[in-house]
């Protein structure tokens, strides 16, 4: 029997455009939409059909969501137990969701609970997140360390690849990371469209108010393996769920490491579920070929087939 780890992508650049697309199609999203947008009292469709005008404070929200209906489909269609799904950041929830270990409802509120903690947290305080392409981790690492020294103003938030780094943080320190990596060799950033900075070790005392709340939280054991990208460790029970969502705010993604670990447990597909398909670019330059996106009609499609065609 072959092995499948499904991939829950995060907040990164999304475009809706494709996904927008596939519905118009195939109504895929409209129930999950429905149930979420009754849960949140907000009518997601109609946001996500505004697409250029979506406000970032509905942007976690929409790629939950659209992960979650692209699941269900999936499982219709393929009536097979992955062995592990794996979150990458937000998408963490998606694969907590989708692996029963944490009811829609009780995601989307504590999604929401601590979206107004981060909001608070920034009261007066501009925040940005770069992705920088081009420089190794270890070198960003020090530049991020010159820069704050002991006041944690900015930090690494995901290490996708050795040379694909995400940091995050207080706009100005943010920016003089920035600087400094231009005077050291040629290198890419990409401003992520975020609406409340993540993965930064400023948020470590802030935490405390979301354990608080996630402590009312009933999480549910489940014969699908959550791998938590933070700690790198399988979420097992109840209290290290718990302890991984906290710790997302403050820690970072460690996607690389990830990848190496799983990599080692003789897999044989990966899938990203969700809008986009950048942990299949991210899988491809980590020399992880077996990898399928979901993330428009024809993609859909063409992932089912070859999975069906497999002796699994």
């Amino acid at each position: 029997m072959k092995k499948i780890v499904l991939l829950f992508p995060g907040q990164n650049l999304q475009n809706f455009k494709d996904i927008i697309y596939f519905n118009q199609k195939t109504k895929i999203l409209n129930k999950t939409f429905e149930e979420s947008s009754e849960i949140l009292n907000l009518n997601l469709l109609k946001i996500l059909k505004k697409r250029n005008f979506i406000k970032k404070k509905y942007i976690s929200y929409l790629i939950i969501n659209i992960s979650i209906a692209l699941y269900r489909e999936w499982k219709k269609n393929i009536p097979i137990i992955p062995n592990i799904m794996i979150g990458h950041s937000l998408g963490q929830y998606s694969a907590l969701i989708c692996s029963k270990k944490i009811s829609l409802k009780n995601a989307l509120l504590s999604l929401k609970k601590r979206n107004r903690i981060l909001k608070n947290s920034f009261k007066n305080i501009p925040t940005l997140m770069y992705i920088i392409i081009g420089i190794h981790f270890s070198i960003i690492k020090k530049i991020c360390y010159i820069v704050s020294r002991i006041f944690q103003k900015v930090s690494i938030a995901c290490i996708n690849l050795k040379n694909q780094i995400i940091i995050s943080g207080h706009k100005k320190y943010v920016l003089k990371v920035l600087n400094f990596c231009k005077k050291i060799q040629k290198n890419y950033i990409i401003r992520l469209p975020i609406y409340f900075c993540l993965h930064y070790s400023f948020l470590k005392k802030n935490s405390k108010k979301f354990s608080k709340y996630l402590k009312k939280n009933i999480f549910k054991n489940s014969h699908i393996k959550v791998f938590c990208a933070t700690q790198k460790k399988f979420l097992y029970s109840s209290q290290k769920i718990k302890n991984s969502l906290c710790q997302q705010l403050y820690k970072p993604t460690l996607w690389y490491d990830t990848l190496k670990i799983i990599k080692k447990k003789n897999i044989k597909n990966f899938i990203e579920i969700g809008a986009g398909n950048t942990l299949t670019k991210i899988n491809f330059h980590n020399k992880i070929f077996n990898t399928y996106s979901t993330n428009t009609l024809k993609n859909f499609l063409k992932t089912l087939k070859i999975i069906k065609n497999q002796k699994l």
